[in-house]
């Protein structure tokens, strides 16, 4: 198995640089987050330290370096049963395409997963941003996701239309760097 790198952003030490890109385009968009904030015992799933909770829409994030398995799915859904949140699915770095939430039961539609079920909704979360910050959303049900839960889908963007994509995909960490990538210029 091959381990990824552990990376430092603005103080936090991030498991991967995956979680780090996503920190930056976190900030360049202006989504608050708290990194790591409190870890659950969710009984016979296990044991689960959600990697970002949202204040501005009451979500948490969890973020993999590929595709979430049915292990990982089970607890995301375990945990927003337990919180009544939504656990939205971030696979790999940042991209400008809709990410899956597993919603508390009866708040979402049904998808299914290797046979399980599972409440859940597509949201483009770099567009749109009036509504997490006038109404504590992300834009939600983009219509291009058909039968692609859990894995992003596309939203009919190109990816340099988010500043924050850009910029996650531009931070470098090599060597000590920090991440930070500047003022994006058109």
């Amino acid at each position: 198995m091959i381990k990824a790198l552990q990376t430092i952003y603005k103080g936090y030490s991030c498991r991967s640089r995956t979680e780090a890109r996503w920190m930056v385009a976190f900030d360049e968009a202006k989504i608050e987050y708290e990194y790591e904030p409190q870890g659950f015992d969710l009984g016979d799933v296990g044991c689960y330290l959600p990697d970002f909770y949202l204040p501005q829409v009451g979500m948490y994030a969890e973020v993999k370096g590929k595709s979430f398995n049915l292990k990982e799915l089970r607890k995301a859904k375990a945990l927003s049963e337990e919180s009544q949140s939504s656990v939205l699915l971030l696979a790999g770095p940042p991209v400008r395409k809709a990410y899956w939430a597993i919603k508390p039961p009866y708040f979402g539609f049904i998808e299914r997963f290797e046979g399980e079920e599972f409440y859940a909704d597509d949201y483009d979360i770099f567009e749109h941003s009036e509504y997490w910050l006038n109404e504590s959303r992300f834009y939600c049900n983009t219509g291009f996701g058909g039968n692609s839960f859990p894995h992003p889908h596309d939203c009919g963007y190109m990816e340099w239309e988010s500043e924050a994509v850009v910029a996650a995909r531009s931070a470098r960490f090599e060597h000590g760097e920090s991440g930070a990538t500047g003022k994006l210029r058109r």
